[in-house]
């Protein structure tokens, strides 16, 4: 029987939140539909030594950068982030992820370490991600600025089109903030690409087209996965990281 593909979701669970606890199970449901086997686990973001973290994560073929900010350590999460995004390791990063993964990209590859996340400094001068501007108006009580189900649309020269399918979905948020637009310039000749947008054109997924596999959602897609019925992200996360198992697989021969 061969060996199972780990993948490591990266993040701080709490067992209150529905992000986390349906996290593994969509995991599960992927690889059920797929055959594959897989073990996923938990990696707490304070876990992770800030510098040289490759000796603990070495062992996992894929990442799941989990929601649930303001993480234990965002330097552990970065970190994590920074060695699966430079080793071409598959990550896929879900809200909190998606925030997190601007970040680092931004103070490791176009070397902005003055932007910042408002969740953490609120007073920085220059704020990558930013409070929700347009709140969802209908959203329940007590519910964060963007919450429940929220159409997509989906770039068609995109590797989220190609997982998809489709050009227009509806996905469920949770989260209280996105990228700030005066910032969305910074990208553009950049290796990272917005591929997915809301209603207003507020970016809402991104992928690095030269890596291996690397997608990020400010949405929630572990939300709408059930047995039998994978989410495609899902789906598409276990099947690189199969893909980078075997490649490991037959280099260690």
């Amino acid at each position: 029987m061969p060996s199972p593909v780990r993948i490591a979701i990266i993040g701080d669970f709490n067992p209150e939140y529905v992000s986390h606890v349906t996290n593994a199970p969509a995991i599960d449901h992927a690889a059920a539909d797929l055959g594959i086997p897989v073990v996923a686990a938990w990696v707490g973001t304070d876990s992770i030594p800030p510098t040289g973290p490759s000796a603990m994560l070495d062992e996992y073929d894929g990442f799941w950068i989990a929601a649930g900010t303001p993480y234990r350590s965002r330097p552990g999460a970065m970190a994590a982030i920074r060695y699966a995004r430079e080793d071409g390791k598959p990550i896929f990063a879900t809200c909190g992820g998606f925030q997190v993964g601007l970040l680092e990209f931004a103070h490791n590859v176009l070397g902005r370490s003055d932007l910042e996340h408002a969740e953490d400094a609120p007073d920085a001068p220059r704020q990558l991600l930013v409070p929700v501007s347009c709140p969802v108006p209908d959203r329940k009580a007590g519910a964060p600025a963007l919450s429940g189900a929220l159409r997509i649309h989906i770039r068609e020269d995109s590797k989220a089109r190609e997982i998809l399918g489709t050009d227009r979905i509806e996905e469920e948020y949770f989260c209280n903030y996105e990228i700030n637009p005066d910032y969305d310039e910074l990208f553009e000749d950049s290796q990272l690409e917005f591929t997915g947008f809301g209603d207003r054109g507020e970016s809402r997924i991104y992928e690095i087209p030269k890596h291996p596999f690397y997608v990020a959602t400010l949405f929630q897609p572990q939300r709408k996965s059930r047995p039998g019925v994978p989410h495609p992200f899902a789906v598409a996360l276990v099947q690189a990281a199969a893909r980078e198992r075997a490649r490991r697989v037959a280099e260690a021969r």
